[in-house]
């Protein structure tokens, strides 16, 4: 998510604060999505992106959640 969100204009604060959610093995899901949903350009880059080709299953997402719990953690960071 941090990779993508430095292609994207972006208050700079999220940064910091997603960056710590998302090197914690322990951080909450929704404590990541209610972050990382303050940002409209970043949800939307997070969301084509679990609906990609390389990430996309039989259905597509909608929803930040699901679109983060497909791509992971890693892949999102």
């Amino acid at each position: 998510m941090l990779r993508l969100a430095r292609k994207l204009p972006t208050a700079p604060h999220i940064f910091g604060r997603l960056g710590m959610l998302l090197s914690n093995m322990d951080a909450d899901l929704e404590d990541i999505v209610k972050l990382a949903s303050v940002d409209a350009g970043l949800t939307a880059r997070v969301i084509r992106m679990s609906n990609s080709v390389f990430f996309r299953g039989d259905m597509a997402v909608s929803t930040l959640e699901e679109a983060i719990s497909r791509v992971g953690f890693r892949e999102v960071s």
